[in-house]
């Protein structure tokens, strides 16, 4: 994983360091103020961060999977050394790769990511769903 020149690495641990300011700042407030309509507002806006969550995690995990080598890792397996540093069981490590493998980002046999993209439209050109919602025409007439 050498992140290269183009890799953002120096954006990716500033923005980590803010968000680390902006949680803690937040966890410090107190929310006795707010009326029950924007506690609901708050809730939802932190729900939505948790959502973004996994999608990170899926492509941190893909790179890791198709890049580490256990063995740097200190570990005998990614899973072991993946439950190690993040502190959880061996089972949710194993649980978290293979979910990642399922929904993150995919690569070729060449560890490059697909070119699936081929010019050709996006639309199956045979599948009209529009058409079930119309009256049949009267060909009898």
């Amino acid at each position: 994983m050498d992140g290269g020149a183009g890799s953002g690495r120096d954006a990716v641990w500033a923005l980590l360091d803010e968000a680390d300011t902006v949680a803690g700042r937040l966890a410090a407030l107190s929310f006795d103020g707010l009326t029950p309509a924007e506690v609901l507002a708050v809730l939802a806006r932190r729900a939505e961060w948790a959502r973004r969550g996994p999608a990170i995690d899926h492509r941190l995990l893909s790179l890791l999977t198709a890049e580490a080598v256990p063995a740097e890792l200190g570990a005998t397996t990614l899973a072991k050394g993946l439950a190690h540093r993040l502190r959880i069981s061996h089972g949710e490590a194993r649980r978290r790769l293979d979910e990642a493998a399922d929904l993150g980002p995919g690569r070729a046999l060449t560890g490059e990511p697909p070119h699936l993209d081929d010019g050709s439209p996006r639309i199956n050109q045979y599948h009209h769903p529009e058409h079930l919602l119309l009256p049949e025409e009267d060909d009898s007439g």
